[in-house]
């Protein structure tokens, strides 16, 4: 390794263009020969500048761990970009680790986007098949897009909605609990002797596929903006330090336990089945209520906790009756300190 301590250091630009329809970019690849021989790289991988790929009508893939590639880390301080635009289902990834690969730890304060410009396709900004990524940290921006595009600017006809997934984070192969926290930003210091640059407000946007074992969602600064799927295990998810978390939540097996201290949960709705609840303090709910069951707020936990303070305030969508009553939340168990909850209903 380098002064740094990383054995692949990228301090420069590299970009990779599928400049003709239906030719994939690919930016970086990292692998073996597939015969046995590794391509590991011990003391880890650092992205300290650019990495972009553009593809039209093809796949677009930046940064790729191949077959029998090996590091410990890979850190993201600079950016990594994936751009697809296409009519047809294609694919925009930042990261993709495949399946006989192996990192374990991924830590960015950067910024790592995937944009699929299009209906039908879909982007990954960090998709892991090899099941050894289990730690993940970031202090930056994990972002994943899919964005319509318009043929006919002129014609006033907005393009067809998209039906393409954006997923920031897949790691549901992963083959041992995940920790996945967000942190309050840092300024990666260069070789400036001073750094002025202001750090941005860490932000994952994009859906979250988690795995089958334990796995710990701390969202402890900034907002995660998408639906996060939790699969089976004993799965946490702690929301703190002012955090907001926008989207549906999911656990397949009904074993998540939530904690909402100091932030704001603005659930989209949905179906949800928890082992507990607790809201802080200094903690906001606001569960969205729809008159069309598959998109109404329902979550059931066996224990729900209010402290007092806790702030509730249901979105009320335009055309839902003035009164009556619509049960969003139960607990099979106890409900403690509901009377300490305050907050108005807000109409959407």
């Amino acid at each position: 390794p380098g002064t740094e301590g990383y054995r692949l250091l990228v301090r420069g630009e590299i970009n990779s263009q599928g400049i003709f329809d239906g030719f994939s970019a690919t930016t970086l690849l990292i692998e073996g020969d597939g015969l046995g021989a590794t391509a590991a790289i011990n003391g880890g991988v650092a992205i300290d500048g650019k990495l972009s790929s553009n593809a039209q009508e093809a796949d677009a893939q930046t940064l790729v761990f191949g077959v029998d590639s090996i590091t410990n880390l890979l850190q993201v301080r600079g950016s990594i970009f994936a751009n697809a635009n296409a009519d047809g289902n294609f694919l925009s990834r930042a990261i993709l680790v495949d399946a006989t690969a192996s990192v374990p730890t991924l830590t960015n304060s950067g910024l790592i986007q995937a944009n699929f410009f299009g209906e039908v396709g879909s982007s990954a900004a960090v998709t892991d098949l090899s099941g050894t990524m289990t730690s993940i940290t970031n202090t930056g921006q994990i972002v994943a897009l899919v964005i319509p595009t318009d043929d006919d600017l002129t014609d006033d006809i907005p393009p067809p909605p998209a039906t393409g997934t954006a997923v920031a984070i897949d790691v549901r192969n992963a083959n041992a609990g995940v920790m996945l926290q967000q942190l309050a930003p840092v300024v990666f210091t260069d070789d400036d002797s001073t750094d002025d640059v202001v750090a941005a407000t860490p932000r994952i946007l994009g859906n979250i596929l988690l795995g089958d074992f334990a796995d710990t969602f701390n969202l402890l600064s900034g907002t995660a903006a998408g639906d996060v799927a939790f699969g089976n295990g004993a799965d946490v998810f702690n929301i703190n330090n002012g955090a907001v978390f926008t989207g549906g939540i999911s656990d397949s097996d009904s074993a998540l336990t939530l904690n909402v201290q100091d932030g704001t949960l603005n659930y989209t709705g949905g179906t949800l089945t928890l082992t507990s609840a607790t809201f802080g303090a200094d903690s906001t709910f606001n569960p969205f209520l729809s008159l069309t069951p598959s998109e109404t707020t329902n979550i059931t936990a066996g224990t729900v906790t209010f402290a007092p303070g806790a702030a509730l305030a249901p979105v009320v969508p335009t055309g839902l009756p003035t009164n009556g009553t619509t049960t969003f939340l139960t607990a099979t168990t106890g409900m403690f300190g509901a009377g300490n909850v305050v907050g108005p209903v807000n109409g959407a």
